[in-house]
């Protein structure tokens, strides 16, 4: 977890703020205690196992992102959210090179990043995978999604025999729903997948 925090502080881009949601992990309650509250990171501690395989979690982070700053200091229609799970990794330019590729294409409501495969148990083997839209080619954190994105398509629905497609849904909603015109990548493997099979 703190290589991972450490990923999200090192980001060279620096206009964000990160909203983190603990599943009922004990051991991210402890790294919790030592994160002073601050204008730029906030944190949730849902004190109860969902087994839903994060979804609700995700649901939460996303209605907070909504709503813990007041509306008078927000730009609403230009607001953007990110995923991150604790098992991945940014490069330090995930989010710049993000922000560039929308900067170039103001039109798009989804931006997405290619991303570096890494085992999981054998961290040698490592992998540079483009960004395909299709079910298991793709993960929820190399999109960065604008927030009305959510009002329009929904949340994730967490369900016990979803598993991790729940992710895959939300993905599929918005990407096919906005269409290719709206859709940009940034064409650079910034996003670093723990992949579990290797």
């Amino acid at each position: 977890m703190p290589i991972v925090i450490k990923s999200i502080d090192d980001q060279t881009f620096k206009d964000w703020h990160h909203i983190m949601v603990n599943d009922n992990n004990p051991e991210v309650r402890d790294i919790f205690k030592d994160f002073s509250d601050g204008r730029r990171r906030h944190w949730i501690d849902m004190g109860v196992r969902t087994h839903y395989y994060g979804a609700l979690a995700r649901n939460i982070g996303v209605m907070v992102a909504f709503s813990y700053v007041h509306h008078s200091k927000r730009d609403i229609e230009n607001e953007w959210v990110i995923f991150h799970d604790d098992d991945n990794l940014w490069e330090s330019d995930h989010l710049e090179s993000m922000i560039a590729a929308l900067n170039n294409n103001p039109e798009a409501t989804v931006v997405a990043s290619d991303a570096i495969w890494v085992g999981h148990n054998n961290p040698e083997w490592r992998e540079v995978r483009k960004c395909r839209i299709q079910q298991g080619r793709c993960d929820l954190g190399q999109f960065m999604y604008k927030t009305s994105l959510f009002r329009k398509y929904g949340y994730f629905f967490p369900h016990p025999h979803s598993k991790q497609r729940y992710d895959w849904r939300l993905i599929e909603k918005m990407t096919m729903g906005e269409g290719k015109e709206h859709i940009v990548f940034t064409n650079k493997p910034t996003f670093i997948m723990s992949y579990r099979k290797r």
